[in-house]
């Protein structure tokens, strides 16, 4: 319905506007582990870091969405169901 719609497209401004707060690093690897469904050893080469920096990015960078969505009562697992 249209009220379904305008919900999914609020989630997905909230979401960018989350995601515009990591580094442009931080928003690669979760893009390539989330969305493209990489691996750590192939975000690794992809992206020319060690396994272990891109697993503590993705770490990193969902500790500060998790942050920012609590200060804003905002639950991810929302933002991010279909």
């Amino acid at each position: 319905t249209g009220e379904n719609a305008l919900s999914a497209f609020e989630g997905r401004v909230v979401l960018e506007g989350l995601l515009s707060l990591l580094t442009k690093r931080q928003r690669q690897v979760l893009e390539l582990v989330f969305f493209e469904q990489y691996t750590y050893d192939e975000v690794a080469t992809e992206l020319s870091i060690t396994r272990q920096t891109a697993h503590a990015t993705a770490t990193r960078a969902l500790e500060k969405l998790r942050d920012a969505a609590d200060k804003h009562n905002i639950e991810l697992s929302d933002l991010m169901a279909d």
